[in-house]
């Protein structure tokens, strides 16, 4: 270590190690003490993250590009830019999200939707802190050579990373930036490269359309906002057994209920990863608002989905598991 201390990487990593102090500090939402760039927007992007809650860039390998927001809040504060500034940054990195997820479904692929986050996170925020050409190319090689995330994080029962992952992603996209800004190189071809993201993980694609408005909509206004907070694919079963609570029925009412759905919601809430015990019986948050029967019995029970459906106490309610057990789904 000590016979690296003036090498190219050791100097730059130092120099940001330095820098963590609160002088340079970054907010966290709630706290008043000031910490590094990198860990603010991990802190907050936890908190945008947790109660699924978020926008959802609803196509095969879509996403919450809501998450890029903390870390490009906190690039901002480190620079003090303007608030049109920061909101260019965000606009950046939407356009190069949705390009990613229209151009490939990497789920499909066995890859969480973080790896896609961690490249736009890098170009929104390579924009707010004004890097030059090479500089992004670097950024973003940075943020995607060394995170590839396994789509295990969104299968079977469902833990805390469920909600850290895509906030992992935006922070390391932010380190990466700020590398690149202080003068380390990435690979220089992560894509097409021998070993690179194309051979590796998603096969080639063309990113043509990046940046053009597709039905005179750009990317911001091509994502959906959710009315709960709870997986995307749960919204419209929610409304409907909302509705039903509302206008009198009530689970002794009901002896079965059989939902046909689309593949994407069956396999990811419904059961379709060999994931059933998982799904029928959540013993936490993060599987519970990304469980079909449980969404279902908790909305014709209650008649809302909110944070409240969600609590250690309405989760382990044993009156909620034999309604479960009455409902099938299928694919359609």
């Amino acid at each position: 270590a000590l016979g690296a201390l003036d090498s190219p990487p050791g100097t730059v990593s130092r120099s940001l190690a330095a820098g963590a102090g609160v002088a340079t500090g970054v907010s966290v939402i709630g706290l008043s003490q000031r910490t590094t760039p990198e860990l603010a927007a991990f802190a907050n992007g936890c908190l945008v993250r947790y109660l699924d809650f978020n926008d959802t860039y609803h196509t095969e390998g879509g996403g919450h590009p809501s998450d890029m927001l903390p870390a490009i809040l906190a690039a901002a504060e480190l620079t003090g830019c303007s608030g049109s500034e920061t909101l260019t940054g965000l606009h950046d990195a939407y356009e190069v999200f949705a390009a990613l997820a229209d151009a490939v479904p990497m789920r499909d692929k066995g890859w969480d939707y973080g790896a896609f986050l961690s490249i736009a996170t890098a170009a929104g925020v390579s924009r707010v802190l004004e890097l030059e050409e090479a500089g992004v190319c670097n950024a973003i090689s940075l943020s995607v050579t060394p995170n590839m995330p396994l789509f295990v994080t969104r299968t079977g029962e469902l833990s805390n990373w469920k909600g850290c992952a895509s906030a992992y992603a935006a922070m390391s996209a932010l380190f990466a930036v700020r590398l690149s800004q202080a003068g380390i190189t990435g690979p220089p071809r992560p894509f097409e490269g021998k070993f690179g993201m194309w051979e590796q993980a998603t096969g080639p694609f063309a990113l043509d359309h990046i940046g053009s408005l597709l039905e005179g909509r750009s990317a911001v206004e091509r994502t959906s906002c959710k009315l709960r907070p709870s997986d995307f694919e749960t919204q419209i079963p929610s409304e409907v057994f909302i509705d039903l609570h509302n206008q009198g029925t009530r689970l002794d009412d009901i002896a079965s209920i059989a939902v046909s759905t689309y593949y994407l919601a069956w396999d990811l809430i419904g059961g379709g990863q060999g994931d059933y015990d998982e799904k029928w019986n959540p013993k936490r948050r993060e599987t519970a608002d990304h469980s079909l029967p449980y969404v279902i019995a908790v909305a014709l029970a209650d008649g809302r989905v909110d944070k409240s459906s969600f609590s250690p106490k309405r989760l382990t309610d044993p009156a909620l598991r034999p309604f479960m057990q009455s409902i099938t789904v299928a694919e359609d």
